[in-house]
């Protein structure tokens, strides 16, 4: 059936073969060109030429070509593996700067675990309960007075001659009863925070002394420093007429005394913060 003139004047006009073949020729040529950039050629032909001009004054060297792009291609190589392993040691540095990090956290963690651990060792000791054994309250669970801190650590026995406590004539001004009133009994999670947080000398000290001491006395009930303080203050020949001159002449282990006066000055908190 024929086309009516109507139709044949709404279609598009027609394309010749000619401008088809160009504009396929001119994409080939565009897509040929982006090939030469791509593949680096153009830079080969412009260092080629740069080389050229620069060394090769001869025009009669017939294998100026193949002299070039032998020495290129290997130049060419080499500066791929060379941009190749810069680009595997920055991986590799960054990689080991993340594990190194890491490392680093797990380190810390594994500290402050450790510090945790004797803190909270020594609080069990502390509230052992066949020290305490007649006293009332579970010291575990309802927190450890701190005024019966120095007593844990030095004991309360009276001396019959003197009729006195002997250790107390050393307590630290900071365990008065005065000072210490009203504080708030220490709690076994609350004192592994705080162990855990005491200076590097203090903790160690903890660790490898005061912990020991408190393991390893002779009888469950006797406190770790009462024979030795007992000992150096008979030692100073004032019983039982100059007691007032013991504190002159008796000291508490500079690191005791240390903690004591650290966990007298801590805000311990109350049982249900």
């Amino acid at each position: 059936m024929p086309i009516s003139f109507d139709d044949q004047a709404r279609l598009p006009p027609l394309t010749s073969y000619d401008e088809v073949a160009e504009r396929q020729r001119l994409a080939d040529v565009k897509a040929f060109r982006q090939y030469l950039v791509e593949t680096g050629t153009v830079k080969c032909l412009v260092q080629m030429y740069q080389h050229t001009a620069k060394t090769e004054m001869r025009l009669d060297n017939s294998k100026i070509l193949t002299q070039f792009l032998e020495k290129h291609v290997q130049e060419t190589e080499e500066t791929r593996e060379i941009q190749m392993l810069t680009e595997e040691n920055a991986i590799m540095r960054n990689r080991q700067a993340q594990l190194t990090a890491q490392a680093d956290a797990l380190a810390k963690e594994l500290d402050a675990q450790t510090k945790l651990i004797v803190g909270n060792e020594l609080f069990q000791q502390l509230a052992n309960a066949e020290f305490w054994e007649g006293d009332d309250g579970d010291f575990l669970t309802a927190g450890l007075p701190i005024d019966l801190l120095y007593r844990r650590f030095c004991g309360n026995k009276v001396d019959k001659a003197t009729r006195k406590v002997l250790v107390n004539l050393v307590r630290p001004f900071s365990h008065s009863e005065k000072e210490i009133a009203g504080n708030n009994p220490i709690t076994q999670a609350a004192f592994a925070g705080w162990v855990a947080d005491l200076s590097e000398d203090l903790h160690a000290w903890c660790r490898d002394d005061l912990l020991p001491r408190l393991t390893s006395v002779p009888l469950p009930n006797e406190p770790p420093y009462e024979r030795e303080l007992l000992q150096e203050i008979r030692d100073t020949g004032l019983l039982p007429d100059h007691l007032d001159d013991i504190p002159h002449l008796v000291y508490l282990e500079r690191n005791l005394a240390a903690f004591l006066d650290a966990a007298a000055a801590n805000l311990w908190p109350t049982m249900d913060a």
